[in-house]
């Protein structure tokens, strides 16, 4: 298996737990997942409107998180440079949306793997939607809960309905097993 297939199976993981978390949080599904370049995904909403769907991480070299867990003792990114880290995802993937299939889509969605820091530690992080980079929603998703739960946080920083939304995936026997 190759680096882009490998690429492709974690991302379809990816997006089965943050669509259940999706919809319990924003009670909508999306239907007729297909793959796709860019986006990651497209799919149909229930106004049958094209949604392009666009998986990043949110992660660190891991040069950088040793040196921080050596050098500081301290087991995530820390706070400040995971919120520039973000703003620089939000703005490359922004810089796409004019290129693949993106244009055909009436309905843009950002999700973001947060796998070094807990949405927790990056605290409040709402955003303009000009800052957003042309993404009708962009979505912060807690993979760092993913063992301990068996689902994923989900947390809106650019949303019609603001950060309101939000969801604490229930908890599936004891943490830890």
């Amino acid at each position: 298996m190759d680096r882009e297939e490998s690429k492709k199976i974690h991302e379809e993981i990816a997006l089965d737990f943050i669509r259940r978390a999706y919809q319990a949080v924003a009670g909508e599904t999306f239907e007729d997942i297909r793959p796709s370049e860019t986006p990651d995904f497209l799919a149909s909403d229930s106004k049958g409107r094209t949604v392009g769907i666009e998986l990043t991480r949110l992660k660190f070299s891991p040069d950088e998180m040793w040196a921080r867990q050596v050098m500081r003792r301290d087991q995530w990114a820390d706070d400040n440079d995971s919120a520039w880290r973000l703003l620089g995802l939000l703005h490359a993937k922004g810089l796409k949306l004019q290129s693949g299939s993106w244009p055909g889509c009436q309905r843009k969605i950002l999700f973001v793997q947060v796998e070094d820091s807990t949405l927790e530690r990056l605290g409040p992080f709402e955003i303009d939607v000009a800052e957003a980079g042309g993404f009708d929603e962009v979505w912060l998703a807690d993979f760092t809960i993913l063992k301990e739960q068996g689902s994923v946080f989900l947390q809106p920083i650019v949303h019609p309905l603001g950060s309101r939304l939000a969801w604490q995936p229930q908890e599936r026997g004891k943490p830890f097993g």
